[in-house]
C-alpha cells in the first residue's frame, strides 16, 4: 500500500483558507511542538483585519451615501440657503483652505453657520474640486470631518437633503429658511415638544405665515417620508407626523382666537395689546403645566379686562377653543380634563360676580333720590 502522501497523525495540516491568509505552506506542528514565529504572524495579521473591519464600519455611513455630481450639489446648496453659486464658490474655496490642515466637526459646521446639511454639501463639493488638485492630504481632512459630521448630525444631513425643496417654497428669505428647516431639526430629534414648534412658529414668523409654516412642515416631513434614506426610521416619522397633522387644528384656534378679539374691539373692550398669536400661545401655554386659577384671571384681564361680564362671555367662548386642543400637545387626558373643570369653575364664579354686580347696581339705582 502507497502510504506516502498520507500525513502522520501527529501533524496537523493548516486549511486552504488560513495558507493564504499567511502565505504560507508549512503544516504546524503538533501542540507539544508549537511555531511560534506562525502563531505571531496569524495574530499580526489577524489583528490588521479586526483593524480594517473597524475602519470600513465607521465610514460606511459615508460610503454608502449616494455621491452627486457639482450641479446638484449647487442646486441643493441653493434651495438650502436662496443663496447663488457665488455665495458657494466662496464658501468651497475657504473650506479647500482649512482642509490642508486637520478639520475639526467644528470648523466644519462653522463655514455652514451651524447647518449640519449645508456643511454635507459644502464638504462633498469640496471634495469634488479637490480631485482637480488631486491633493491627497485635503481628502484625508475632508473625509474625515464628514465621516464625524455623519456620526454626530446624520439624521440632520438626511432630513436637510430630503426637505430641501418643500422649505424653499415658504419664503425666498435665506434667514426664514434657516429658522423653518431649524424647526424640522428639532421636530425630528424630540428636542423640541410639538408646543415648543408651535410656539416658535407663532413668534419667529408673521401672523399670516403661522398655517403656512404648518403647511409647509407638514410636506416636508412628507417628503422626508417617502424618500429614499428617510431622517428617521419610518414608523418614527409617521408617528411625528401624525402629530403635526392633529395640530393642524391649531389654524382653527388661532382663527377663532383673531375673531373672538376682534369682536371685543368693536365692544371697546379688548386689550389693544393682545393679538391672536400672543391668545394662542397663551392658550397652548394651558396645555403644558398645572394650571392655576390666578393663570385663568390672569389670561382673561389680559384680554378683556376685569369686568365680570365681559369675563365670562370670553371664558364661555376660549372654553371649546381649549377642548379641541390637539390632543398630543397635552400630556395626558386627566391634565385636559383638570384644565376644563377649571375654566368651568372659573365661569361659575364669575358668573356669580356678574349676579353680585347686577344687584349691586339695581340697590343703587333704587337708593338714589329721584
Amino acid at each position: 500500500m502507497n502510504i506516502q502522501n498520507t500525513p502522520s497523525p501527529n501533524t496537523l495540516t493548516i486549511p486552504q483558507t488560513a495558507q493564504s491568509t499567511i502565505n504560507t505552506t508549512k503544516t504546524m506542528t503538533s501542540p507539544s511542538q508549537p511555531d511560534t514565529s506562525n502563531m505571531e504572524e496569524i495574530a499580526t495579521k489577524f489583528s490588521e483585519s479586526v483593524e480594517r473591519s473597524s475602519k470600513s464600519l465607521e465610514e460606511r455611513s459615508v460610503s454608502a451615501r449616494p455621491k452627486m455630481r457639482i450641479e446638484k450639489l449647487e442646486k441643493i446648496y441653493q434651495l438650502l440657503t436662496g443663496q447663488g453659486d457665488q455665495q458657494q464658490n466662496d464658501d468651497v474655496k475657504r473650506l479647500l483652505s482649512m482642509s490642508q490642515n486637520a478639520l475639526s466637526l467644528k470648523q466644519l459646521l462653522s463655514i455652514a453657520n451651524g447647518d449640519p446639511a449645508k456643511a454635507d454639501i459644502l464638504a462633498q463639493h469640496a471634495l469634488l474640486k479637490n480631485k482637480t488638485r488631486n491633493d491627497p492630504n485635503i481628502e484625508k481632512n475632508l473625509t474625515a470631518a464628514l465621516t464625524k459630521l455623519h456620526q454626530a448630525h446624520g439624521h440632520e444631513v438626511k432630513a436637510g437633503l430630503n426637505t430641501a425643496p418643500a422649505l424653499a417654497l415658504f419664503s425666498r428669505n435665506p434667514t426664514q429658511r434657516t429658522r423653518l428647516r431649524n424647526l424640522y431639526y428639532k421636530s425630528i430629534s424630540g428636542s423640541g415638544s410639538l408646543a415648543t414648534i408651535f410656539d416658535a412658529l407663532l413668534s419667529q414668523f408673521e401672523e399670516n405665515q403661522f398655517e403656512q409654516g404648518l403647511h409647509t412642515l407638514l410636506r416636508a416631513m412628507t417628503d422626508d417620508l417617502s424618500s429614499k434614506f428617510p431622517s428617521l426610521p419610518r414608523s418614527q416619522l409617521k408617528s411625528v407626523l401624525g402629530d403635526l397633522r392633529s395640530g393642524q387644528q391649531l389654524i382653527t384656534t388661532h382663527n377663532s382666537c383673531k375673531n373672538l378679539l376682534q369682536k371685543f374691539q368693536r365692544k371697546e373692550v379688548s386689550n389693544s395689546g393682545m393679538t391672536a398669536p400672543r391668545l394662542t400661545r397663551r392658550l397652548i401655554d394651558l396645555t403644558q403645566n398645572n394650571v392655576y386659577p390666578r393663570e385663568i384671571k390672569n389670561m382673561s384681564i389680559d384680554c378683556v379686562g376685569d369686568n365680570p361680564v365681559n369675563v365670562t362671555i370670553f371664558l364661555n367662548a376660549i372654553f371649546p377653543l381649549i377642548k379641541k386642543m390637539p390632543a398630543p400637545l397635552w400630556p395626558d387626558d386627566r391634565s385636559h380634563q383638570n384644565t376644563l373643570n377649571l375654566i368651568l369653575r372659573s365661569m361659575t364664579e364669575y358668573t356669580e360676580k356678574e349676579k353680585q354686580h347686577y344687584q349691586s347696581t339695581q340697590e343703587h339705582s333704587l337708593n338714589v333720590p329721584q
